[in-house]
């Protein structure tokens, strides 16, 4: 086996920007996650109006990430990138003075904002200055550091909320987005030939901007709300048919339009198009878990946050053991097969935890919290690489906002089919939204509804093996 060559001290610092912003998302992600359960306590509500903390950032990061993918490609990655640390670092300011839970929401979208630029920009920098035979061990370092930042979020997250406030667990981000900055300098700031052709073609698609932002969003309330109003209600019903209106006339603006915002004959590429569809319905079971695990951590198994957040952080370890492991390894072996190896790993995980809920003892948590991670590692880097690879020079960020779309699509529907999931296995004369503390729900009804969300979650991933085993056909 050949031994590859070190990166760069160039590549090196490029590597190190981006895997900043990973980390980012990472501590992010997980200070909110493990602190959810005690923002619902604080202002008296459930997994419902909870779960629009998490949905309201994914909701704009998600509808944006076309948009910012495709500036990427002709503004310069580094303006977005840089850009995306100002707005995510000013919206972990304004959350943290959040006084209401529709201040922290509305707060969040600004913060979303932020990300979107981020994660659109973040992997076609990877592909577009690092050499094709070292991408796959950038991404495994970028995946590794954000793996680092979840397991920094848990336990700091956790000894943050329970002995200062939850208002710091977004204040902490301050400081590291304000060093992110600075170390972005370090991204080349020219603008390859690519990008010239672009910038001397036809005017940016405005429209085609906000028929894919409006539909997404339209979508994505639809979802958020569907569990709560009734999916057969009128505002719902509406939500749907508008996005589906607004993505068929995005579809269609994009594929007549002479400069569109999604060159969308990417799709035509069997490979392309099972590699993305195989990340929407892959992060469906890590998008609901990570939402809905510290509620039964803290509501049935009555552990505090703080040791919530040291459970949680054996998750991370096992992926900053793998991922970037996992990583290298699909620069050598076929992505295909490491991918559906994970995702067959993770479905059977799910069915297991689902299963032995009913155990009064802390020990398939702890199963879970290892198998989970594990199997996640042989998937993600892998299935990143894989995408990259197949966008010519110039596409990279339009590659990267549709992986980071499909991505963000299965952590936002994984969020609401676990949260759906489990709301529905409450009594029918009991509120979807209410508060899991002060109304004392029987400790049966509750691990009813644990159950069958990480059942709905495995079944979602075991369609995600099967797409990513259906796609190995169209791999040279």
């Amino acid at each position: 086996m050949d031994r590859q060559e070190p990166l760069s001290h160039r590549d090196l610092l490029i590597v190190i920007s981006v895997a900043f912003a990973s980390f980012m998302a990472g501590l992010n992600s997980y200070i909110v996650n493990i602190s959810l359960p005690i923002i619902a306590s604080r202002f008296n509500t459930g997994t419902g109006d909870a779960s629009a903390v998490i949905l309201a950032y994914l909701l704009v990061n998600t509808s944006s990430l076309f948009l910012f993918g495709r500036l990427g490609d002709r503004l310069g990655l580094k303006r977005v990138f840089i850009a995306g640390y100002a707005f995510f670092t000013a919206g972990c300011l304004l959350c943290g003075l959040s006084s209401s839970i529709n201040m922290l929401v509305g707060f969040r979208l600004i913060q979303g904002v932020g990300g979107g630029m981020l994660q659109a920009s973040s992997y076609a920098v990877v592909a577009r200055f690092l050499p094709g035979d070292r991408t796959g061990r950038a991404y495994g370092i970028t995946l590794t550091s954000y793996a680092i930042g979840i397991a920094t979020g848990a336990p700091v997250g956790g000894f943050i909320t329970g002995y200062l406030s939850w208002h710091w667990i977004f204040f902490v981000n301050v400081p590291f987005g304000i060093v992110a900055m600075v170390l972005a300098r370090s991204i080349p700031g020219t603008i390859d030939r690519g990008d010239r052709q672009g910038k001397e073609s036809v005017g940016f698609d405005v429209p085609g901007a906000l028929l894919s932002f409006f539909g997404l969003a339209a979508l994505l309330y639809g979802c958020n709300l569907g569990k709560t109003a009734g999916w057969t209600s009128r505002p719902i019903l509406i939500s749907f048919g508008l996005a589906f209106v607004l993505l068929a006339l995005f579809i269609l603006r994009e594929g007549k339009c002479a400069s569109p915002l999604v060159d969308l004959t990417f799709l035509k590429e069997r490979p392309l198009a099972y590699a993305l569809l195989t990340s929407l319905t892959g992060f469906v079971l890590v998008g609901g878990s990570g939402f809905l695990l510290p509620f039964y951590l803290q509501i049935v198994r009555h552990l505090t946050v703080q040791q919530t957040g040291l459970m949680l952080l054996m998750y991370s370890l096992v992926q900053i053991l793998f991922t970037s492991y996992a990583g290298r390894l699909s620069d050598r072996i076929s992505p295909h097969m490491l991918c559906s190896a994970g995702l067959a790993s993770a479905f059977f995980c799910a069915l297991f935890f689902s299963s032995s809920l009913a155990f009064a003892s802390l020990v398939p948590s702890f199963i879970l919290l290892i198998w989970l991670p594990l199997s996640y590692s042989f998937f993600i880097a892998p299935n990143a690489n894989h995408v990259m690879r197949l966008a010519s020079s110039g596409r990279h960020g339009t590659a990267s906002g549709l992986l980071s779309t499909s991505t963000n699509l299965g952590m936002m529907f994984g969020v609401v089919i676990f949260d759906t999931a489990f709301s529905q296995s409450f009594p029918r004369a009991l509120p979807k939204s209410v508060s899991l503390f002060g109304d004392a729900l029987p400790i049966e009804v509750l691990l009813r509804g644990f159950s069958h969300a990480y059942m709905a979650g495995g079944v979602v991933c075991l369609v995600a093996c099967l797409l990513s085993f259906a796609g190995r056909e169209g791999e040279r």
